[in-house]
């Protein structure tokens, strides 16, 4: 989603907006939020919250929920809670980045001494609508376990100690396998983000699958 960071509602900065989609999103009961949420959060008297509400429902970022007083986080609501302030790059540097990334997928399916193969991945956002600059390069990545030998629980303690990660705490041993990889797919990239399926499917925002490449 394009979003102009220098933009205001209702004299409120789009980043503090895009935080307040956010924690409504958060306070959904039945997929609404009350009214007197955004007073809250906006720490501003009612009469300003209703004049930020006229406009996010002006600019359908939400809209009214079946009960009075109550609204809905709209479809392009959910796009702007998730979008990122970090600076555009141009297509072509996003280009690479993502040929990078596909690479490193492969190569985690090449390397069986790792808990997972990457079994698919979903591409959506601004790459995929094909701007010419980039915030982010959305993706869903789907893993799968691999059989390791002996339990779970010990290749994945075992694998966080061979990486010298002894301080982390058990449950992050636990999953550490994933992690590892996840780790090794991000590169420390700031505009590789990641998000599970469920986000995805709140977005409601169209998607394709980019790993595996379909043969012809």
């Amino acid at each position: 989603m394009n979003v102009d960071w220098n933009d205001t509602i209702s004299g409120q900065p789009i980043m503090r907006v895009r935080d307040f989609l956010r924690h409504a999103r958060r306070h959904d009961h039945d997929d609404a939020f009350p009214a007197d949420l955004a007073a809250d959060f906006f720490a501003v008297s009612s009469a300003t919250a209703e004049t930020i509400t006229r406009e996010l429902l002006a600019r359908k970022l939400i809209r009214p929920a079946n009960k009075s007083s109550w609204y809905y986080v709209a479809d392009a609501g959910r796009r702007l809670s998730a979008a990122s302030a970090k600076r555009r790059i141009p297509r072509a540097k996003a280009d690479k980045i993502f040929a990078a990334f596909l690479e490193r997928a492969a190569e985690v399916n090449r390397r069986p001494e790792l808990s997972h193969t990457v079994r698919e991945v979903l591409l959506f956002g601004s790459y995929l609508d094909g701007n010419d600059e980039v915030g982010d390069i959305d993706l869903v990545v789907d893993l799968e376990r691999r059989q390791v030998p002996g339990s779970w629980t010990d290749y994945n303690i075992a694998r966080a100690h061979a990486a010298g990660r002894h301080r982390l705490q058990y449950l992050q041993k636990l999953f550490y396998g994933e992690t590892e990889i996840k780790q090794l797919l991000k590169a420390r990239s700031p505009y590789l983000s990641f998000h599970d399926m469920d986000s995805l499917k709140e977005l409601g925002v169209p998607s394709k699958i980019v790993f595996p490449l379909a043969s012809d």
